[in-house]
């Protein structure tokens, strides 16, 4: 199995449709935001045990031993959902969060994190805010409003799991640049191809009608929507800050991001 994860409009939804074009595979489906959950409570659940849960279970071994058993039943459903995948491509920007607590307890899934310049991650990130606005929302991006160094740090909080925990994802991760796949390069999606197992060519699948429909009808996920949902690859988005930030906006993001722009070579 293989999740897929990075930051909120970094191409994770381009990078799954092309993994779920192989055949083999599960549709482009929602984003597996159940999932999420269950690995959030389980990681609350490792860091409190003592506090918490050491009524409950007679030891961490146990309580992971039930994560580990929750997890596979609930993939086990998803499988049963769809008989003819032979491997399930999930996605959700917050997996990120907790990959290493995925790679523990499910030794043979693989994940794939995929990176975009943070610059335009960010002025994504302000359309998706103005749209919550204007939809009477509140939620934490319309409440960080322009304020770079708060957005920067969101940014990096998706990738500090995956960077934190090296030796245990060893062999196991896969970092997708946007923007070499978004432009269909090569190099990258034969990468992918590699890593992956999928005869995947580098034409991304559609989503399910009745999922985008559902999406965009929602208020709150709607405000995500982008039009990039039901693109191919050769048209991305790149660089589509210089006209959404100003310079001292984007100095703010260089100097918040400095160490994760320079080792991606974005600046």
């Amino acid at each position: 199995m293989l999740f897929v994860g990075g930051c909120m409009r970094s191409g994770t939804t381009l990078v799954q449709r092309i993994l779920c074009a192989a055949p083999g595979v599960n549709p482009a489906i929602a984003e597996c935001q159940y999932l999420t959950d269950l690995l959030a409570a389980h990681r609350q659940g490792e860091k409190r045990f003592e506090l918490f849960l050491s009524d409950y279970f007679e030891s961490e071994t146990a309580f992971e031993a039930f994560g580990r058993e929750t997890l596979q039943r609930f993939l086990a459903a998803v499988s049963a959902r769809y008989p003819e995948a032979r491997q399930l491509v999930l996605k959700n920007p917050e997996l990120a969060y907790h990959f290493s607590i995925a790679a523990k307890l499910l030794p043979q899934a693989r994940f794939v994190l995929v990176v975009r310049d943070p610059r335009d991650i960010i002025a994504s990130m302000l359309q998706v805010a103005d749209r919550q606005r204007a939809a009477g929302l509140s939620t934490p991006l319309v409440e960080m409003g322009r304020n770079m160094e708060r957005l920067s740090d969101m940014v990096l909080g998706y990738y500090a799991d995956s960077y934190s925990n090296v030796a245990l994802l060893q062999g196991r991760l896969h970092v997708v640049l946007y923007e070499r796949i978004a432009q269909g390069d090569p190099t990258a999606i034969d990468g992918l191809r590699r890593f992956s197992g999928l005869a995947i060519d580098g034409r991304p699948a559609d989503l399910a009608p009745q999922t985008w429909q559902r999406q965009r009808s929602d208020q709150f996920v709607g405000a995500f929507w982008s039009p990039g949902w039901q693109e191919g690859v050769n048209s991305p988005r790149v660089g589509s800050h210089r006209a959404q930030l100003d310079p001292s906006e984007i100095a703010a993001i260089e100097r918040q991001c400095e160490r994760f722009g320079r080792s991606f070579q974005y600046w």
